[in-house]
């Protein structure tokens, strides 16, 4: 059974409503970019220094 009830039609977004849905998206997208760059030299090691070894590693 088909019934003929159409459902009401959606609202449209007003321009402020869109705009504030980009401007959140873009907020979350800088924030996470920004942690990757801001964590990067964390997880990175220097060049110049050796690695430590343990010292079960050096036979000792």
């Amino acid at each position: 059974m088909l019934s003929e009830v159409t459902p009401p039609p959606r609202q449209r977004l007003s321009a402020a409503q869109i705009a504030g849905r980009w401007l959140l998206g873009l907020t979350i997208v800088a924030g996470l970019v920004g942690s990757v760059i801001i964590g990067r030299p964390a997880l990175s090691t220097p060049a110049g220094t050796p690695t430590q070894q343990s010292q079960a590693s050096q036979g000792h």
